[in-house]
């Protein structure tokens, strides 16, 4: 197995701004416009980045990112001290597109465009995702004068960022293998890409296209708020594909996390047991407080509208909660006996949480069951 890169994910922070050479025809499209090194941004939002690519806007985990040399690969961090509201609102904004569309056409014309002051569309491109995160939140982009239209080029040179330096590191055989691995964010996509192009189309049918733009799910959320009728029919579109099931996928493939006996196993077997610990508390952080304001979003959805597709939504982040209770209490129990306090601790604070919000959402729903 030949000598790989990969970012040392730990020491990246929230807003941080990943820039690759990407392979792909897009991606020398981009390249041959703006005669940059740089083909393709992503932003970090934790425990994940989001992107925009020809598949269209969707979360991705930087762990599968491997690189022959570090010139493939750069990040660069906002250089004034943002604030807690500030950087929640920017990966807010990157997470509130996920399923937009790509836009090709403006990616590689990004350029004449901007000059014949076409006005933009809805849809993405990766650095426009990047720039407009931080621009549509009021934040300055310094000499970036055109957000939508901003290239990796650009978000390189621009003056409101720094380049970090030794955030790339060798990749472990074990890193190695596990980007190698099928992505099963991969299917997730296409179930929701699939749903979301039904709506799209549902739309341009009805003849709503002019005062409805869907391009995220979100969009369809607003969308549902004033056209009621349409609501079992939108859900039909979500139920055909695995888009409401997908949780479940990490059960099967790491069974682990989802049982005493064989988290205690799999602990036992490593070396360096508290990294293990840190690393699987990690996991949990970075999604609980997601999936909690997302529960609580539709819950307040649900209980102005009373649509199905509101409570599907409501059900869906009850399961993805309950699956974090059910690693947080195996973690803490395991990472106690090994007298790891601290992950003991956090752990369990995550599992309050989850119980917490799960709790209110049974209550509203009137779901019974533990």
């Amino acid at each position: 197995m030949g000598k790989k890169l990969i970012l040392d994910v730990p020491s990246l922070k929230l807003g941080d701004v990943i820039l690759t050479s990407e392979k792909g025809f897009a991606s020398i499209g981009v390249r041959a416009a703006t005669l940059s090194k740089y083909s393709h941004a992503a932003i970090y939002v934790g425990g994940t980045m989001i992107e925009a690519t020809l598949g269209g806007v969707f979360s991705k985990n930087p762990q599968r990112l491997l690189f022959d040399s570090e010139k493939q690969v750069a990040v660069y961090r906002y250089r004034a001290e943002l604030d807690e509201t500030q950087i929640k609102n920017v990966c807010d904004y990157a997470r509130s597109k996920t399923a937009s569309l790509y836009t090709i056409s403006e990616a590689v014309t990004l350029r004449i465009r901007e000059i014949l002051n076409k006005p933009e569309s809805r849809k993405q491109f990766c650095s426009r995702l990047v720039a407009l995160s931080y621009s549509d939140n009021g934040i300055n982009l310094g000499n970036i004068r055109n957000p939508a239209y901003c290239t990796p080029k650009q978000l390189s040179l621009c003056k409101v960022f720094y380049k970090v330096n030794n955030i790339v590191r060798e990749a472990e055989e074990h890193e190695i293998a596990f980007a190698k691995t099928d992505d099963p964010n991969i299917l997730h996509q296409k179930d929701t890409i699939a749903w979301v192009n039904k709506v799209r189309e549902l739309v341009k049918i009805e003849g709503l296209s002019k005062d409805f733009d869907i391009q995220s799910i979100t969009d369809v959320d607003e969308f549902l708020k004033l056209n009621h009728q349409y609501d079992e029919l939108v859900v039909s579109y979500m139920n055909s594909g695995g888009y409401l099931t997908h949780y479940n996928f990490d059960t099967k493939r790491n069974p682990y996390r989802y049982n005493l006996t064989l988290l205690d196993s799999v602990v036992k077997e490593r070396n360096d047991k508290h990294a293990f610990f840190n690393e699987q508390l990690s996991k949990e952080l970075d999604i609980i407080n997601l999936y909690s304001e997302n529960l609580n979003r539709y819950l307040n959805y649900y209980v102005h509208n009373n649509l199905s597709y509101y409570r599907e939504h409501c059900l869906l982040y009850m399961n993805l909660l309950t699956g974090i209770y059910v690693r947080a209490k195996f973690l803490h129990q395991v990472s106690k006996k090994y007298r790891n306090y601290d992950v003991a601790y956090a752990s369990s604070e995550v599992l309050r949480i989850a119980a917490v919000n799960c709790g209110k959402g049974k209550e509203i729903l009137g779901v019974q069951g533990a």
